[in-house]
């Protein structure tokens, strides 16, 4: 449900079922301020997965130089 599904900001490995019950609490929660904390929780996700992305090829190139 919604946009992201809550389990995204938990573990990788989570089970179906795990998945499952954060679904469903997702849907028995809904507001427009949760919808609105994890269009913030995704945005910073992103940014810090641009920001590391950024930070390794900067070594590596940085390492091909020597």
């Amino acid at each position: 449900p919604g946009l992201k599904g809550l389990w995204r900001f938990h573990e990788d490995n989570l089970v179906l079922r795990e998945r499952v019950k954060m679904d469903l609490a997702y849907v028995r929660n809904y507001s427009v301020f949760l919808d609105i904390k994890i269009m913030f929780q995704t945005m910073f996700l992103v940014w810090r997965r641009w920001a590391t992305a950024d930070e390794s090829l900067s070594r590596w190139m940085s390492s091909e130089e020597d």
